[in-house]
């Protein structure tokens, strides 16, 4: 979950971005796993879902520590719409790797925080 204040705005290429709401200093931890409010599903309970609330799932959900016993966490609130950039300014540990003044997209790498991710796989994923 996000230990900063967001909020969600909308970028043409992008889709859906998430949004500083505050200024970050480099190095604050912005997202943290908190298991009373983040889901974490093991992977043959989202086999077995509905397959709209199985894609739903498999789209916004990142490896629980990089595929450890195949889970999956859901994060709670505007984390899961955070976008990939190859030059993100979230680290795969939740932290600022910059300062990042409010009004900021938050970005961080998807290929560093799920194997389910690999480069080139994807055109935006650079």
């Amino acid at each position: 979950m996000l230990k900063v204040k967001t909020k969600l705005g909308w970028d043409e290429v992008k889709g859906i971005t998430v949004i500083a709401d505050e200024d970050i200093k480099k190095g604050s931890c912005i997202t943290y796993f908190d298991p009373d409010y983040d889901l974490v599903f093991e992977k043959t309970y989202i086999e077995n879902m509905p397959e709209a609330q199985k894609q739903y799932v498999k789209n916004m959900t990142y490896e629980y520590e990089f595929g450890i016993d195949y889970k999956y966490v859901l994060p709670f609130g505007h984390e899961p719409y955070m976008n990939h950039d190859s030059k993100p300014n979230v680290d795969e540990y939740g932290r600022a790797l910059q300062n990042i003044k409010s009004g900021d997209e938050l970005t961080c790498d998807y290929v560093l925080m799920d194997s389910r991710c690999v480069l080139g796989s994807e055109p935006w994923l650079t």
